[in-house]
């Protein structure tokens, strides 16, 4: 899917059913768009996968050139997804705080078929360390991951070293900030 000239209004319950139920989607690009503010944790919850009614096959998420100042709903559904994966496995999970608890009420058991996302993109946003706090933690944790393109937002040198030190850790991940 490729849209432009939405808005967060657009982003309403229709197009989360749509995407709920599509599972053959590979790529999202929402770029160049009118979306502002803070990214809906519901959206994000089926974009990752992070509910058991979506059958997201999403690899690769871009929302690159909008006003988003908030994605951490992204962070959310990714620790939710990885500790229900782990559950699923027999393992012990991860302890996904007031993250993972955000979205729960809305989620069942996840089976680990559906794929993980591989790669997001916002840069050229608004994004602020307070903005992207719960997906820093959610890299930490969360191997799928290979490419986050955070360029060009509103990130402090610390979050960005921050962010490089994760990286650092998992070679198969690339960070541009």
């Amino acid at each position: 899917i490729i849209a432009c000239g939405l808005t967060c209004a657009d982003l309403d319950e229709d197009f989360e059913d749509a995407l709920r139920l599509n599972g053959t989607l590979r790529d999202l690009r929402l770029c160049h768009n009118r979306i502002s503010g803070t990214l809906p944790r519901s959206l994000a919850a089926h974009l990752i996968g992070g509910v058991a009614e979506s059958r997201s096959n999403i690899r690769e998420i871009v929302l690159t050139f909008n006003q988003i100042d908030d994605v951490n709903a992204i962070g959310e559904a990714l620790l939710l997804r990885a500790k229900r994966n782990t559950s699923d496995s027999g393992g012990g999970g991860i302890s996904g705080g007031e993250a993972g608890a955000a979205l729960t009420s809305s989620s069942s058991s996840l089976g680990s078929s559906s794929p993980p996302l591989c790669q997001l993109w916002v840069n050229h946003n608004c994004i602020t360390d307070a903005g992207i706090r719960v997906l820093v933690e959610a890299l930490r944790t969360n191997g799928g991951l290979k490419r986050l393109d955070v360029w060009n937002n509103n990130l402090s040198s610390r979050c960005i070293s921050e962010l490089e030190r994760i990286a650092q850790g998992r070679p198969a991940l690339t960070i541009w900030g």
